[in-house]
Formats: structure tokens, sequence, C-alpha cells
């Protein structure tokens, strides 16, 4: 039976929605284009000729090409005015640079009125990606208009413009269309809000890649389309310019996102290295092409989307070596990337085809960011989770080794290491008797019962230790045990504990031929007379005690409470415990 890939079903249903999107896009872009149909033709001038001079010369007029070359220094769009259309007040174009822009109005009598613009005084209009100026006056006798393009870098100024009355973008039906791209932008704001939240946990840098990646994403869905009026009226030349650097930013995050959350052992390192690479490259080459976009004007356009190849083919080697190596990360970035990298595709084959018209694919552009950030951010959530499981992992074993280093494996009690660490703090909290009891021949119990039954024997006896919810329990090594206690019947508590041991033991331990006794040297040392008791000396005044019980005839306890404390120099040993 093949197994369900849950992977598979999401990739075709965002790409089937995808499509839809893009269909719905389109025809939502084709409804908001004029109605006016104002037949235009093309043609190529000198600089210093004049729009007369070039209007005389019919056959240099082309009205048929769908492609238009941009290499001549100055390019002239004539539109013949049809008389039963109202008049036309704006020409409209897209966002490209170009050093001027002469616009003018040619009447029947051959009248021509005119205006100059720079790219700067172009107006952004509410359509996506254009910009509008005002046409010279135009009247009845208007036949003909002229827009006289000086030093133009991209043939979709040509391929995509157009004269109206007021700007189609700018009525009710105009704000209605960008609901749905206002939609879209609200949607890219929930994974930034993951990734935020994300990185206050992980501290991990493909969340700020992502992060960053979808800031570019929105901005550049804004700036694109007519919503960015709607915050900020910025000029045109500044929007073009932003534009193109937050393409370069968008690009490298993808590169830079893509090394930091596949797993290590899940790319190769000529890989992993090339996305740094390509990565630098996207980003300066937009910066360049946004610096200088008149050095290589005719060829720039071109060589910009070709330098953008590198990007285009990086990313499916990428995902299929990392796929190939079991990425469990590749696989949400397969559906997160397809849609960016067929409407990539798309650009560049109507950029470089003699069939198509050059084209932006906006709308594909727009949604294919709404699935990428959304299926990289389900991806991240993915990733998300195994990083916590793997540190939740951690912290337990971690906890396990430090209950090892601090606990005794065999009854459970703290150890010496873990009193010494905080003997201090628990003697200003009140832990101020100090009990060291000693199993009575626990050595015999070994040679004639087992190793098994002392060991029994040692759990009872931490039982016994542990049950008083004042004290602390330590097992000091053998058949040694330490109690700290807290309260002004401590002692008397501690004695209790001592004799309770016995009892005990004969009740739970079975197969012992003798009453297991324990003797206990107990000191006091009150926090007012002794605050910065040490453990070691506490100790070496406790065993002492503890020796002298031994030596008295065991089953006992010897004490003290000390009411001045002087350290003792020298090696201090009762020979009576021998």
């Amino acid at each position: 039976m093949r197994k369900y890939d849950p992977f598979r079903r999401l990739l075709g249903v965002i790409v089937l929605l995808w499509a839809l999107a893009c269909s719905a896009g389109a025809l939502a872009h084709e409804q908001a284009v004029p109605a006016r149909q104002d037949s235009f033709c093309t043609a190529a001038a000198t600089p210093g000729e004049t729009v007369a001079q070039a209007l005389a010369d019919s056959s240099r007029w082309d009205c048929q090409t769908r492609r238009h070359s941009i290499a001549p220094e100055v390019i002239m769009l004539r539109w013949q005015l049809d008389p039963d259309l109202p008049l036309p007040h704006y020409y409209f174009t897209q966002r490209n640079v170009f050093a001027g822009l002469t616009l003018h109005a040619v009447d029947a009598n051959g009248t021509i009125r005119s205006r100059h613009y720079d790219f700067a005084d172009m107006q952004p209009s509410w359509l996506e990606s254009t910009v509008m100026a005002h046409l010279p006056e135009i009247t009845r006798d208007t036949v003909l208009v002229v827009a006289e393009f000086d030093q133009l870098t991209h043939p979709r100024s040509i391929a995509h413009n157009f004269l109206a009355e007021d700007d189609p973008g700018d009525t009710r039906e105009g704000r209605d269309a960008l609901i749905p791209l206002a939609i879209l932008c609200g949607l890219l704001m929930m994974p930034l809000v993951f990734d935020v939240a994300f990185y206050w946990v992980l501290r991990k840098t493909f969340l700020i890649w992502h992060g960053v990646q979808v800031v570019a994403l929105l901005l550049t869905m804004t700036l694109f389309s007519g919503l960015s009026r709607l915050v900020w009226d910025l000029p045109a030349h500044v929007v073009s310019t932003m534009n193109t650097l937050l393409t370069g930013i968008s690009v490298a995050c993808v590169l830079l996102f893509a090394r930091s959350i596949i797993e290590q052992d899940a790319l190769h390192p000529w890989l992993r290295r090339a996305l740094v690479w390509v990565a630098a490259w996207s980003a300066a080459l937009s910066v360049l092409h946004a610096a200088f976009p008149f050095v290589l004007r005719e060829h720039q356009m071109d060589l910009y989307y070709v330098g953008f190849m590198p990007c285009l083919l990086l990313i499916p080697a990428v995902l299929v070596d990392a796929l190939r190596r079991g990425s469990r990360a590749a696989r949400y970035q397969v559906v997160a990337w397809m849609p960016l990298v067929i409407t990539g595709m798309v650009r560049q084959v109507s950029m470089f085809s003699p069939l198509l018209a050059p084209t932006d694919a906006l709308w594909m552009f727009y949604i294919a960011c709404v699935f990428e950030v959304t299926a990289t951010a389900v991806g991240v959530a993915d990733r998300f989770m195994i990083i916590k499981r793997e540190r939740d992992l951690a912290r337990a074993q971690r906890s396990a080794l430090q209950q090892l280093a601090t606990h005794d494996p065999l009854t459970g009690l703290l150890n010496r290491r873990a009193i010494d660490e905080q003997f201090c703090d628990l003697h200003r909290s009140g832990y101020e008797t100090f009990a060291l009891i000693d199993l009575d021949r626990f050595k015999a119990i070994n040679d004639t019962c087992g190793h098994q039954a002392g060991d029994a024997v040692l759990q009872t006896c931490a039982e016994v230790l542990r049950s008083d919810p004042d004290a602390l329990a330590i097992r000091l090594g053998g058949e040694e045990f330490l109690l700290l206690l807290r309260g002004p019947d401590a002692p008397a508590r501690a004695e209790k504990l001592r004799q309770a041991i016995a009892l005990r033991v004969a009740r739970e331990v079975a197969g012992l031929d003798r009453v297991v006794t324990a003797s206990m040297g107990m000191v006091t040392f009150p926090h007012a007379v002794m605050p910065n008791a040490v453990f070691a000396d506490i100790y070496v005044r406790a065993d002492k005690l503890l020796y002298e019980a031994k030596a008295t005839g065991r089953n006992r306890t010897v004490s003290e409470t000390l009411r001045a404390f002087r350290r003792r120099d020298g090696k201090e040993r009762r020979a009576s415990a021998a």
C-alpha cells in the first residue's frame, strides 16, 4: 500500500490555490485597465530631432510590434485620439527610470503644445507600478498625443502605457480593488509576529532572515501597488529605488534563510557556501542597478534579469540536494518557493521571448509571496517544535546528569557535593543542627548476610531519615549519613530518627541475624554564634562526637551546642574509636 504523504498533498493544494488566485488577480487587473483604447505607434528618433520632423516621416512609425527596443537615445510614442471618446488629461506609464519625458499635444492645424518631465517629477498613481503626468492642454482640435522618452531603461514603459481622463485607480472601484491586496499584506503580518515570538525563545538566525524577508516583501507589495499612497505619498524615483533594493534584499534573505534552516548534515558544503556568495551578489546587483541606471542603459535591464539567474538555478539545486539527504526543512521550502520560482521564470521568459510582451506578473508575485511566507512559517513552526523537543531532551539529560552528580544512586539522598555547594545558604535559612550518623558494625552485615541485604539496610535507613519534612538527609559514603535539621526541637527529632532506624530495619529487611543500630554525633551551631560556618569545621566536630559515641558503647548519641567557636589546628583523631 502506498504510504500517505501529507507534504505531497500540501504541495498540490497550494499549487492549485496559487493558480486560482493568480487567475482571479489577473482578472481583477484586467478589469482595472482603463477602457480607453487609443491606437498608438512607436518610432525611434535622434537627439535634437523635433516632433514635427518625426511625424512628417510616416514610414518610421511602427504600429504592430509588441516588443520594442530601447536602444535609441530617443523613443517617441504616438496616439491617434478618437474624437468619440472624452478628452484625456493624463499620461500613464510603468514606473521605470528614464532621463526625461516630453509630452506633446498636436492639433489638426499643426499647433504643438509641450510639457517636459524628469523622472523625479512623475506622480505615483493608484494603479500598481504606474506613474502619471499631466498632458499639455488637450482640445477638440487635438488629433495626436506624442510621448518623447529620453534614455528609456525598460521596454515595459513602451508596452504598458495609456491615456486617461483621470487616474483609473482613484475611484471607489479602484480603491475596492486594493482590498484583496490589503488582505494579502495583512496575512504577511502574522508570520512576522510568529518570527518575533519564536526568536524570543530560540535565538536562531533563520528567524531573523525570515523576518527581514517578510518585511521586504510586505514593503515591495505595498510600494508596487497603490496601497503605499494610503500611508505615504513618496516620489516616483524614491519608490523605484526602494523597489529595486527591496528585491535584492528579499532574494538575499531567501538564500540566507535556506542556509540557516536546512539541517547541517543535509546540504553539501559547497552549496551552503554558494548560498552566501549568491546572496551577497543579489544584494550588490540591486544596489548597482539602482545607483547607476544609465551606465549600460541599452543592456542594463537584460543584465539585471540575467544577474538573478544564479538565484533561480541555485534554489532548485539546494532543494534537490537537501531532499536527497533527507532534509525535513527542505520539504516545506519546496512548497514555499515553487510559486516564487515559477513567477521569476515567467518574468525572465517574458523579458527575452520575442513572442511575449515584458511583464512583471505582479499578481503572480503578490500571491507567491503570501504562499512563500505562509508555507515557510509552517516550516519554521515545525522546526521550532523539533528544536523544542531536542532542547527538552537535552534539559532532561542535563537534569539526569545533575541528579547523578548531586544524589546518591542507591538511596536517592543528596551527596557530599550537593551539601558543599549550598551549606552556607542552608545554615542562614535555619538549618542549625548537624547530626552525623553511622550504622554500627555494618561491615559484618555485608559479610554474613550479603551485599544485597546491606543495600536494603542502607535504603531503609535513608527512608527513615528523609521522613522529617524539616530535615535534609545526606549520604556521605558507605554507612555514614548526615542530617541537617532546623527548628527548636531539632536535636530531639534527630534522636527519634536515629532510634527509628533499628525498628524500621528489623521490620522491613528480612534475613538479618542481628539488630542494626546507629550511633550519632550531633552539633548545634546557631547562626548568630557562627555566621560564617564552614562545612569542614562542623564536620570535624560532629565526627569527634560520633567517635565518642562509638567508643562509649555504640547505639547512642553524643551532642553539643556551640556557644563560641575556635577553629582547631592539626589533626585530631581519637584512638578510642579504633
